[in-house]
């Protein structure tokens, strides 16, 4: 009985385990920006770019999530 019960347990934190086991990054917290936006256009280099899509395609975020935390940070950072 011991066992289902583990087995249970085991089954209702998989997606944790695997990400333990798999060394996949823990989930993150990004805080949305609302209100009105400006476009700008930007260029980055192709890899960064991959990597990019990458990343947005794993997380459920969007590039403008991405981009207006890089930039908060940048700001935060350096002055601005």
């Amino acid at each position: 009985m011991d066992l289902v019960q583990n087995l249970k347990e085991i089954l209702q934190h998989k997606d944790q385990l695997l990400m333990m086991v798999t060394d996949q990054p823990k989930e993150l917290y990004m805080k949305r920006y609302k209100g009105p936006a400006v476009t700008k256009t930007v260029q980055i280099q192709a890899q960064l770019s991959e990597r990019l899509t990458g990343f947005v395609n794993n997380t459920g975020y969007t590039v403008k999530d991405v981009m207006n935390k890089a930039v908060e940070d940048f700001l935060k950072k350096y002055g601005g």
